[in-house]
This record gives C-alpha cells, sequence and structure tokens, in this order.
C-alpha cells in the first residue's frame, strides 16, 4: 500500500524517497522469509516499474518461480526482464509455458501475443 501512496506523490524527490522506502520495507520482510511470494512480486513490480531497475527484479523472479511454478503473473513479468536483456528465446520459452499449462484464456492469449510479437509469427 505504501507503493500505491508513492504513486500518488507528485514531487519527484518525495516519490522517489517514498520508493526507496518501499524496497526497504521489501527486502526487510524478505530477511524475515526469503519465499514469501507475495513480497518477491512485489518487490520485482516495484523494480520493474517504478525504480525502473529490471535487472534487479529478475533474481526475484525467478526465486518465485521455482518456489510457485504456476506463478504466470511472475512469468509474465520474467519474460519482460528477459526480452528487455535480449534474451528473447528465454522469453519465448516462458510464454510457450503460459500458453501450455494456463487454464486462464486472458493468460493464454496475452502469451500468445506476446510471443508472436517476438516471433513475427502471427498465424
Amino acid at each position: 500500500s505504501e507503493a500505491q501512496v508513492a504513486n500518488a506523490i507528485v514531487d519527484p524527490e518525495s516519490r522517489l524517497a517514498k520508493l526507496e522506502e518501499v524496497e526497504s520495507y521489501y527486502l526487510y520482510a524478505l530477511q524475515l522469509d526469503p519465499y514469501y511470494g507475495e513480497v518477491l512480486f512485489g518487490l520485482s513490480v516495484l523494480y520493474i516499474f517504478e525504480l525502473d531497475m529490471p535487472a534487479d527484479a529478475e533474481i526475484y523472479l525467478e526465486r518465485l518461480l521455482s518456489l510457485e511454478s504456476n506463478h504466470y503473473r511472475g512469468m509474465f513479468l520474467l519474460a519482460r526482464v528477459y526480452v528487455q536483456f535480449g534474451r528473447v528465446d528465454d522469453a519465448i520459452d516462458l510464454y510457450n509455458r503460459i500458453v501450455k499449462e494456463s487454464g486462464n484464456e486472458e493468460q493464454v492469449q496475452n502469451a500468445k501475443d506476446n510471443r508472436s510479437a517476438l516471433t513475427g509469427d502471427y498465424r
């Protein structure tokens, strides 16, 4: 909820300070429980979308997926990180896995769309 508060702050310096505070809360929570899935996901979202530190999210997303192998939202985020760093084949593998394993039609369609955007195959 603190991250949502940070998004309402107009002053860039104050907003960044609040986001860094949020980061410290997440990191503290992981010290207490390094396998807390919601925290791993939340910290990754913070790094990718708020702090523009996607490389820092990768390790937490990989840990999340090692704990919760069907965390499809985590797979989408990790695929995004992979693409940002040129690991397109790894991202495609994740999208293929979502298509194969997820029973959620919206997730499957989004994975197919993202995969098509990477491969250029729009069949």
